[in-house]
């Protein structure tokens, strides 16, 4: 009898949340890990459908019984820590004593090349186990092993639960796997698994002599694998794997399999140095990976495109569409095919704006304004293309083709509005990198920042022409909602109350928050010099008006929703004047908001670098920047001229 460095108990509790549905999984992915091609899950039930026998088998290396103190004997380790295999799975150390959930005690029965033992492993012990001769009644063509369970019908394990609830995990856990190659396979009781429903496109290429054969697969549903591109060699084994960058994309959900002898010496590695590579080898590496990358997108729009005439013919059946049925037949026709394809672009690019939660008025209500901008475009267009955020050289044309006859003025607005919007921040570039040591936070960086709100925000007003204290500030705040009558002197009670902030602007109208509730949307940002770079004691300012604002039951009332910045060229690099902001961005990643800090129901704090700001800009107009020289332009030399410039430019937008 062996041990392992543990109790039983010990053992039992890492599993106090793993259900007995994902057992199977475990022991089927040690198979893989072991190189298996060919798992076979068989099981028997009485005639009350109670489970008799449950048995994994593979024909995988086997287990080698002089190593076994190296994997049975370890308990959260594993020697597959140190494989670089893209598909190896088991590398906790657990999966093994997962059986305790469905039987109550474990066999293992397994043949390597050389050798061959039997290890048993009993629920009431699991920091024990034992190795024999391996039984009489496993005897593999070659190698492999297999797993049996023994005591299942005392666990609750019968044949509906097996077909309903752990086949369907099988399925999602391995489709990404088993679609890799005819090889991989997993059969159930003589049937292979089904595979999750997908669609399938063959590319075959050339590159050099080399010949490369692609699978791409568009899943129906979310396989438990994310979205990757598989590298396979002429064997079919996968030898490398990249994300695909399609994750996460509405309803999308692919993989891409590319095999060739060609990566049967390739050396992979997680750089771009070639390590061993000849660069005509790296070359061809890369070049196949951004085919299959663009190839996967390709099959994204395709799929955005299907999707949005399946959109189009769910609005059609439940009503959504507005009623054109007073307009002539030619003028009905033309409307309705305007606001289709205005749709289709739309969905293309931004699939949640016609998110499935909506219910049917809040459906009709987008539809119809999507229709009054495609027929009689308002004079407020430029809102509406900075929504748009994710249009491509081809969407944009197709929108432009659709509004060109109603709003080719208003889009000419826009893209010089954006051109202006773009020297402002060519211009606060200049000033950050070309003159870092001699341009000031007041009178230069502040004073642009005051007539260029919209880099923070659209539709922001700056609330007074100075630094305000806070007791400004809420005098300021009384006044824009016609309340100034309520103001009294000294009601802004807090240690920090006279502190000064660089701009303190609202938003003039309501915005409405997830619950329908109307707030008003106030903007704090603290500027700091572009010889200065952000730290820990930066972030202690903003952390006070944060305090203050939120200990004021006027400024945290509900009504009012607060974003506060600290903005400047970049972050220190010195790691210990950064260790709060590290803290604090680490806390708040989860939210996928790049530059946040702290996010509560009426507050959000952000550290924002005037490198994301610009990129923010940058994304969001990306579709009509594209047709701008202004990035290539001269803005000149002279710092106070180039003050001078955006404060105009900013006054003028």
């Amino acid at each position: 009898m062996e041990s392992i460095q543990t109790s039983s108990t010990s053992v039992r509790n890492e599993f106090n949340k793993f259900s007995q549905s994902k057992v199977i999984a475990e022991y089927i992915w040690n198979s893989f890990d072991a190189d298996a091609n060919e798992v076979h899950l068989r099981y028997t039930v009485d005639d009350l459908d109670t489970a008799l026998s449950l048995s994994i088998t593979d024909d995988g290396v086997g287990i080698n019984p002089e190593t076994h103190e190296q994997t049975f004997g370890k308990f959260k380790d594993s020697p597959k820590r140190k494989l670089s295999s893209p598909t190896i799975r088991g590398k906790k150390g657990l999966g093994r004593f997962s059986f305790h959930k469905i039987s109550k005690s474990i066999i293992w029965d397994s043949f390597t090349s050389t050798s061959s033992c039997s290890i048993i492993i009993d629920s009431d012990t699991l920091n024990n186990y034992e190795v024999n001769n391996v039984r009489d009644s496993f005897r593999p063509v070659s190698t492999g092993t297999r797993v049996e369970f023994i005591g299942v019908s005392n666990n609750g394990v019968s044949g509906h639960f097996i077909e309903s609830q752990v086949l369907p995990i099988l399925s999602q856990e391995f489709s990404w796997l088993l679609a890799s190659s005819n090889k991989k396979r997993i059969i159930v009781n003589g049937e292979d698994l089904r595979i999750l429903e997908r669609t399938v496109k063959d590319v075959d290429f050339t590159l050099y002599g080399n010949i490369f054969i692609a699978n791409l697969v568009n899943w129906d549903v979310n396989p438990k694998e994310g979205s990757f591109i598989y590298f396979l060699d002429s064997t079919e084994k996968i030898v490398h794997k990249i994300n695909s960058g399609l994750n996460k994309k509405n309803g999308f959900y692919s993989s891409a399999y590319v095999k060739s002898d060609f990566f049967d010496e390739y050396i992979f590695s997680d750089s771009d140095l070639l390590d061993g590579k000849t660069e005509q080898q790296f070359a061809i590496y890369s070049e196949v990976k951004d085919k299959l990358i663009s190839l996967l997108k390709d099959l994204h729009d395709s799929f955005r495109e299907k999707a949005a005439e399946k959109l189009i013919d769910i609005y059609e059946e439940e009503g959504i569409f507005p009623d054109h049925s007073g307009d002539s037949i030619p003028l009905k026709k033309w409307k309705d095919e305007s606001l289709k394809n205005t749709i289709r672009v739309l969905y293309s690019a931004e699939p949640s704006l016609f998110s499935s939660h909506l219910n049917k008025t809040q459906k009709r209500i987008i539809v119809k304004l999507l229709d009054k901008l495609t027929v009689s475009p308002s004079n407020d267009l430029f809102d509406v293309l900075n929504g748009v955020v994710s249009l491509n050289n081809e969407e944009q044309k197709k929108l432009a083709d659709i509004l060109k006859e109603t709003s080719l003025g208003n889009i000419a607005n826009a893209i010089s509005e954006i051109r202006s919007r773009q020297k402002v921040i060519n211009i606060i570039n200049a000033l950050n990198e070309e003159h870092t040591k001699t341009t000031k936070e007041v009178g230069e960086i502040q004073s642009i920042v005051e007539n260029n709100l919209w880099l923070f925000g659209e539709k922001y007003h700056l609330l007074t022409a100075e630094e305000p204290d806070f007791e400004q500030a809420l005098r300021k705040l009384l006044s824009i909602h016609g309340n100034e009558e309520y103001y009294q002197k000294g009601t802004v009670v807090h240690p920090d109350k006279n502190k000064e902030m660089d701009i303190f602007a609202i938003r003039r109208n309501f915005d409405v928050d997830e619950r329908g509730n109307e707030f008003y949307r106030c903007l704090v940002v603290e500027l700091k010099r572009p010889s200065d770079t952000l730290k820990d004691k930066h972030l202690e300012q903003i952390l006070n008006y944060f305090k203050v604002i939120s200990s004021h039951h006027i400024f945290n009332d509900g009504l009012h929703k607060w974003d506060l910045v600290l903005a400047g060229r970049k972050i220190t690099e010195t790691p210990t004047a950064r260790t709060m902001i590290d803290a604090q961005l680490d806390n708040s990643k989860n939210h996928g908001e790049p530059g946040l800090l702290m996010k509560t129901e009426n507050f959000k704090v952000s550290i924002k670098p005037w490198g994301q700001i610009f990129s923010e800009h940058s994304i969001r107009h990306k579709h009509l920047l594209k047709h701008l020289e202004t990035n290539k332009t001269k803005i000149g030399d002279n710092k106070d001229d180039l003050v001078s410039v955006a404060v105009s430019v900013g006054k003028s937008i």
